[in-house]
């Protein structure tokens, strides 16, 4: 992009023309013709290659961005002064809920800071001959439309993992299962961990998330209630068969009656913690 500038504000011309291509700030300018042929395969495989290898906000450009787009002998030099393919794109929202402006600041902020709700912020100032401007590099901000940080995503979701293991026990032992869960059973309870986190990111009140989870948790405990009492039956069935039980011996299965109020009797609720996840 740079270069590209340089070639459109016609800064290469210029400085031959006053002999400036000695000077430090404009180190290089002059090594390269604005001369290329931008809408060749070529030139769009090398705009793709280095957008792909070249970090924006690196201090020090990598091995194989050198190799490939920087260095005198590279291959894709010579198509560093054509235009941009798209200007940059950024994951995140400001505090206003406007997208980012192309230096990945927030206008609302005086154009130089990163969003409140990013972890990582640094500030960048490129002075020029009359103007200064500034990017910012965000990191690990929240992503748009969603009301949990990176930081409490990961929490809920290791809290619902966690919860999950112990939520399949206790089904597994007040129906009598023997055995590890079914994969339909492992299936339901990461749907339903899935519904938990677009309900979290989707959802700021309290009182709303533990309804909703509440919900959620007895939906799914009577699915999986009664896939855990299929499983039961079907393995003993099958045990029953490969003793080669009597064709007159009669298959009874006692079910505890109590297992079909197990939803209702054994507290499933996710408790909404004071920072925002879940615990059981």
């Amino acid at each position: 992009a740079a270069r590209h500038c340089a070639c459109t504000a016609g800064l290469i011309t210029t400085a031959e023309e006053f002999h400036c291509c000695d000077h430090p700030e404009l180190a290089g300018v002059c090594e390269h013709s604005c001369a290329a042929d931008c809408g060749t395969e070529e030139a769009q495989s090398c705009q793709a290659a280095c957008d792909a290898v070249c970090m924006p906000f690196a201090a020090v450009p990598s091995q194989e961005c050198v190799q490939t787009c920087l260095a005198l002998d590279s291959p894709c030099l010579k198509f560093a002064v054509c235009r941009p393919v798209e200007q940059p794109s950024f994951p995140y929202e400001c505090d206003d809920g406007a997208r980012p402006l192309p230096s990945g600041c927030c206008a609302e902020l005086s154009a130089r800071q990163c969003p409140s709700h990013c972890v990582q912020q640094d500030l960048y100032q490129l002075r020029g001959n009359r103007s200064v401007h500034y990017e910012c590099d965000c990191q690990s901000c929240r992503l748009p439309e969603s009301l949990l940080s990176p930081a409490d995503l990961a929490q809920l979701k290791a809290e619902l993992e966690q919860w999950s293991h112990f939520f399949l026990w206790t089904i597994s032992r007040h129906v009598g299962l023997q055995g590890a869960p079914s994969q339909e059973m492992e299936s339901l309870i990461a749907e339903h961990n899935e519904k938990v986190i677009q309900l979290f990111q989707t959802t700021a009140e309290a009182s709303q998330r533990l309804h909703g989870t509440d919900v959620l948790n007895r939906q799914y405990g009577q699915m999986l209630v009664e896939e855990a009492l299929r499983v039961k039956r079907s393995r003993e069935r099958d045990q029953l068969l490969s003793s080669q039980a009597s064709p007159d011996t009669g298959e009874v299965f006692l079910v505890n009656p109590r297992s079909q109020q197990i939803v209702l009797q054994f507290d499933l609720n996710l408790c909404v913690t004071s920072a925002g996840s879940v615990a059981p």
